[in-house]
């Protein structure tokens, strides 16, 4: 009866999964980097009340057929997914210089739902920017943290959009204080307003406009969120 129990609630946690899954994998394309590696990149937006925890995600590259050239499975940044955002994702296929692919599809493939939401870490977004500095995509993220904690382990994601919409190049990074000689620091948000540069690499030719997320971790291995994430809105390019 117990075993009954636990089967019937994972059963349920997998289902409101992947009904998230099914509505909300938007934004999607398919690039092969310089180094010859096929990446599927895209947006998930949850547009429920129920958040989503360890979530993982498998991508297939598709022949005309319907035969599968390859499958691969690949993480959300930020890693969860909170109620009413997106996250981004890049799932970079492990073998290079795969055949084209007809079609593609991406499904989350494993993770947990929960009432429970992260708290608000009360960090501020003055305000954001998106330009190009030495021809790179920067997305330039003005904070104030309005908590009476200072912040570490914050970490940073960056897409870059096509002129349609679609997710074309994202980038994950730990971001780092730096002292007047440039050299990383031990240090977090604290008190004082301070803003974080989100580079994004690769950057295709057609990226026309950023978003950006800055996120708290737990800890120093950056699995797993400890608070909501600050999110922008997406910033077109300066020219």
């Amino acid at each position: 009866m117990r075993f009954q129990r636990l089967m019937s609630l994972v059963f349920v946690v997998f289902s409101v999964v992947f009904t998230l899954g099914a509505r909300c994998v938007e934004n999607t394309s398919v690039r092969v980097d310089s180094d010859s590696y096929t990446h599927v990149y895209g947006e998930m937006y949850n547009d429920t009340d129920i958040s989503g925890y360890n979530m993982v995600l498998g991508a297939r590259l598709l022949a005309g057929d319907g035969s599968v050239i390859a499958e691969q499975t690949g993480a959300l940044c930020p890693p969860s997914l909170t109620p009413h955002q997106q996250t981004v994702f890049d799932i970079r296929f492990n073998t290079p210089n795969l055949p084209s692919a007809a079609s593609f599809d991406v499904r989350p493939i494993a993770g947990q739902a929960s009432d429970t939401a992260l708290p608000n870490p009360n960090i501020q977004l003055l305000s954001a920017n998106a330009s190009r500095q030495s021809g790179e995509p920067v997305l330039r993220m003005d904070l104030k943290n309005n908590s009476d904690v200072e912040y570490f382990y914050l970490n940073g994601c960056v897409a870059g959009y096509d002129a349609t919409g679609r997710v074309v190049s994202a980038r994950v990074l730990p971001l780092q204080n730096y002292n007047d000689q440039g050299t990383p620091i031990a240090g977090g948000l604290g008190s004082k307003p301070d803003y974080a540069l989100l580079r994004l690499r690769p950057a295709p030719g057609d990226v026309v406009a950023l978003r950006g997320w800055i996120w708290v971790a737990t800890d120093s291995s950056n699995a797993a969120e400890a608070y909501r994430p600050v999110i922008t809105d997406l910033m077109p390019l300066a020219p």
